[in-house]
């Protein structure tokens, strides 16, 4: 498996076992560029997304393209979808077949990083998309990305 779909199969992971199963799409890339800037804590020195500046906050399109892989696999579903003035409003959930190969793959750093980041934005009190952009903003990669 990939890292870029193996972050994402993390973090959907670790927010089911948290407590959150599905996970809205903002908030899921959120959650991916804060991985991607913590990643070097764990020993992880492969960098697996690249993100740009957006309205909502640092965005990376191949967030969707390995969501879509996921799906595709039977490893992620997706619980609500629709269309909102012009903006995609959908929840993504990793399914028993997700959770079967992360097992299979456990411990890796990926996995532990991505349960460390959810726990701690949970416990902060972190739970929605617009949260999260306040504590992405101010972090120097995204600085960088803005300039």
């Amino acid at each position: 498996m990939k890292n870029r779909s193996l972050t994402l199969l993390a973090l959907l992971g670790a927010n089911d076992r948290l407590g959150q199963p599905a996970v809205h799409r903002t908030t899921l890339v959120k959650q991916t560029f804060l991985a991607e800037t913590i990643r070097p804590i764990y020993r992880i020195w492969l960098r697996t997304f690249a993100f740009v500046r957006y309205y909502y906050g640092p965005y990376s399109n191949e967030v969707f393209d390995r969501l879509d892989t996921l799906i595709f696999n039977g490893l992620v579903e997706v619980t609500t979808s629709e269309r909102r003035a012009g903006k995609i409003e959908a929840r993504y959930k990793i399914t028993e077949a997700g959770h079967s190969l992360l097992n299979q793959l456990q411990p890796t750093e990926i996995t532990t990083l991505a349960t460390d980041l959810v726990w701690a934005l949970q416990s902060l009190g972190v739970d929605q998309a617009t949260t999260i952009c306040k504590l992405v903003y101010p972090v120097a990669e995204f600085k960088r990305i803005s300039a």
